[in-house]
């Protein structure tokens, strides 16, 4: 766009106008979603789920699952998928009323993203007066919408992994919690490991494993059922579907044909290494990057480094959902310290138009077409990229330090 002698201000005001163009219809969709308050079927499950501990049963039996929904009037839910660890800390929320503990729920998980949002504030350090609508604009956008309609989990998980980036060696622990939780923020231990912050590696790995084996103690059948048969089915199932955005899934759904989408070019086997090759290279350059600025130091690098192995994360899982994109505010907040930059501003405002647009992925699901599924696999391959932009500044000056280059922001 630039080589056509085009203006990088216009482009740049081009690309706002289209990120507001995408954004306004949100607020009405989410509006129109959450009031009155939404079914929350993920919390339903969650909650089915520890009353089935509770009772002696398993959460991931679908007969138990339909008896007790049925029971306790919670009309949408979906299959329980977790470790039986979260049901088990949500038995003291199953003893009430659905209704009231669903109600819990929302408030709880509005607050974990308030709160996460309170954290990140010193990292953007934009005043109360702007940063305040920042935050109305914040639950208007996609991935927070859907969190909150579907009663997931993310907002908590938000909440621990942007604890233990602005934290010390004790908040890492948080890190492992949301481990424990879910399996896939246990990557973040690698910030850790390759920074040479070995307490903090121990506080994650520890928290982790603690709450891992006492959830495995306490539920031994459940625990067993989940690593043999849930986990695995569960990327069989929804590898190709529509809306998962790893990797596997985009170049599935380019190289395989399915009855939701006409691929590129019908070759399974190409999509299968494409898969392999595009994350390797993924992890292979960010653990490239992260071994370049083992020795970096300043208030933005440790938040840094977490949001390029967020970012790497949620390209190569199995499974990506859109509501995973809450975590991405960690690295917006990162890269808006940046977004003097040329090249970065232009990174992360071409990432908002395609995250923004891949919220409408269902209406452009007729024409069956795998680049309007794609969308933010692409824009979160922006973000990453932008990221190690900014990060080459810390590798440099790691390399040859430099009395005047004090932050990010100097690229």
């Amino acid at each position: 766009m630039l080589r056509s002698g085009r203006n990088p201000e216009t482009v740049n005001r081009i690309l706002g106008a289209l990120i507001l163009l995408l954004f306004a219809p949100g607020v009405y969709l989410t509006l129109a979603d959450l009031t009155p308050a939404p079914h929350q079927e993920d919390f339903g499950a969650y909650y089915i789920a520890a009353r089935a501990l509770g009772n002696g049963e398993s959460p991931f039996d679908a007969s138990v699952a339909a008896r007790l929904a049925l029971t306790a009037g919670v009309e949408h839910h979906s299959p329980y998928i977790y470790p039986p660890l979260l049901a088990l800390l949500l038995r003291p929320l199953a003893a009430l009323p659905y209704s009231a503990a669903a109600a819990v729920w929302f408030g709880l998980s509005a607050a974990a993203l308030l709160a996460s949002l309170w954290l990140l504030r010193p990292f953007v350090q934009l005043p109360w007066r702007i940063y305040g609508w920042v935050c109305v604009a914040v639950l208007f956008l996609p991935p927070v919408h859907h969190t909150l309609q579907h009663g997931q989990i993310t907002h908590f998980l938000l909440l621990l992994i942007v604890s233990g980036a602005a934290g010390g060696a004790r908040a890492a622990a948080w890190v492992g919690i949301a481990a424990a939780l879910k399996v896939f923020p246990a990557t973040l231990a690698g910030v850790y490991a390759l920074s040479g912050r070995m307490a903090a590696l121990v506080a994650t790995v520890a928290s982790a494993v603690i709450l891992t084996i006492a959830g495995a103690l306490a539920e031994p059948a459940a625990t067993a059922d989940f690593v043999r048969r849930v986990g695995p089915e569960l990327a069989v199932e929804r590898r190709l579907a529509p809306n998962n955005q790893s990797v596997e899934a985009v170049t599935a759904r380019w190289f395989e044909t399915h009855w939701f989408v006409t691929p590129v070019v019908d070759a399974p086997i190409a999509g299968r290494l494409a898969a392999y090759l595009v994350t390797l290279a993924v992890v292979g350059v960010t653990f490239w990057m992260l071994v370049s600025i083992r020795r970096a130091d300043g208030a933005m690098v440790q938040p840094g480094r977490f949001s390029l192995v967020l970012a790497a994360t949620l390209m190569v899982s199995p499974i990506v959902w859109d509501h995973y994109y809450v975590l991405l505010l960690l690295p917006l907040a990162v890269l808006y310290r940046s977004a003097a930059d040329r090249t970065v501003r232009m990174l992360l405002l071409c990432a908002g138009v395609l995250l923004l647009a891949h919220r409408y992925w269902p209406l452009t699901f007729a024409m069956k077409s795998p680049v309007f599924m794609s969308e933010g696999f692409f824009g979160v391959v922006l973000l990453w990229i932008a990221l190690l932009k900014v990060l080459s500044y810390d590798r440099v000056c790691a390399v040859r330090p430099s009395p005047s280059a004090t932050s990010p922001s100097a690229i």
